[in-house]
């Protein structure tokens, strides 16, 4: 997953590389959003794969951008539409919650380091059942420009609850 989808060719630079970006626009992000795709489940990928490779491209992701990210969102598969799940809902909904678990444990009186350890993204799932119909998504994967409006005001609706999941 990590080498596959962010090869160097795609940037310009190195995407991992933690130094600001050559740009004197660039904003670090404060939000990374990935989109958990459909394809996965066709090419026989392993959950346990699928799930080591995720949580290495999040960690990877966190270390690169860990001054400034604020929140790792987790999106479901969005061809969904009806009555399947994607075979990667529990590892992922697990992953999370161990993710949760490492970078915001229960404080102990005798805990302490400097804020820069401390400093940890939030890390959200968010279930996309139910976003688009196949009047949305033509070919049951793909929403449509239709399709699209309504993912970007879910989205919008899941910042405004500060990623939480409603459904």
């Amino acid at each position: 997953m990590v080498s596959r989808f962010w090869q160097k060719s795609w940037f310009s630079h190195d995407p991992w590389d933690p130094s600001p970006a050559h740009s004197p626009l660039y904003i670090p992000p404060t939000v990374v959003i990935i989109a958990l795709g459909a394809n996965d489940d066709g090419w026989g990928v392993p959950v346990f794969h699928f799930t080591s490779s995720l949580r290495g491209l999040v960690e990877r992701l966190v270390e690169a951008f860990r001054r400034s990210l604020e929140d790792v969102v987790l999106l479901t598969p969005f061809y969904s539409m009806g009555a399947g799940h994607s075979r990667f809902a529990a590892a992922t909904a697990s992953l999370v919650s161990d993710l949760r678990a490492e970078w915001h444990p229960s404080p102990s009186p005798s805990s302490s380091s400097s804020s820069d350890e401390q400093h940890m993204p939030r890390i959200h799932s968010i279930s996309t059942q139910g976003w688009l119909t196949p009047a949305l998504a033509p070919d049951g994967i793909h929403p449509s420009v239709e399709g699209n409006e309504v993912m970007a005001r879910r989205l919008v609706e899941a910042w405004e609850r500060g990623w939480e999941d409603g459904g």
